[in-house]
């Protein structure tokens, strides 16, 4: 943590909002980026949003300075936006993300449908709403740690620190996340029941 954010931190616990404000500044794109990705909705969104930085600047106490602050931070908007998820049935759209490692090439194959050209297969608008399908039957904990791996480029060591759950537990998670993605876009997939491959 940088030394510059401790001391915003420090005043921020002193009540200096200002501090704070500047804090607010330095992660209010990403907040807004991860409740987005999870909820799907813009309002939705904008909501865990304002909830999720007036929920961090009263409990700001709690920050012991054992983790980073934005790894707390972002926990805080995961918890608001699996809540928002609870409360309500959400379609999604799904952005492209690249794949690179910890799992990622699993999401590549099962974005391309064994196609040579992941981005064009994920470009097409028709296996987008395939894909926006298939991760609504995710469960929440899956939704969100499938988000944080490949919508926002999280090693699983951090996801295991925003969620707080166990680096195993994270593994099993995606792994039946991505099992769950292969199985229901096969399903809604004819050109993949029949010929095994998208042509």
């Amino acid at each position: 943590m940088a030394d510059r954010e401790i001391r915003l931190i420090e005043k921020a616990l002193e009540g200096d909002r200002p501090a704070y404000s500047e804090l607010v500044r330095q992660y209010d794109r990403e907040v807004l980026r991860i409740a987005y990705s999870l909820t799907g909705n813009i309002h939705d969104a904008e909501d865990v949003y304002q909830d999720t930085f007036m929920n961090a600047w009263t409990h700001l106490s709690d920050f012991q300075f054992q983790s980073r602050f934005s790894t707390w931070i972002h926990r805080i908007a995961v918890n608001r936006s699996l809540d928002c998820l609870r409360k309500r049935r959400i379609r999604r759209w799904i952005p492209l993300m690249n794949a690179d490692e910890e799992g990622s090439s699993t999401f590549a194959r099962i974005q391309a449908m064994d196609e040579e050209s992941p981005e064009e297969y994920v470009l097409s608008l028709e296996k987008r709403m395939l894909i926006e399908k298939a991760m609504e039957k995710l469960s929440p904990r899956e939704r969100a740690v499938f988000t944080l791996r490949f919508f926002h480029d999280l090693r699983l060591q951090e996801i295991s620190e925003t969620l707080k759950l166990a680096g195993g537990t994270v593994k099993n998670l995606l792994f039946r996340a991505t099992v769950k993605m292969r199985k229901q876009l096969n399903r809604h997939d004819p050109d993949r029941n029949h010929s095994g491959a998208v042509t």
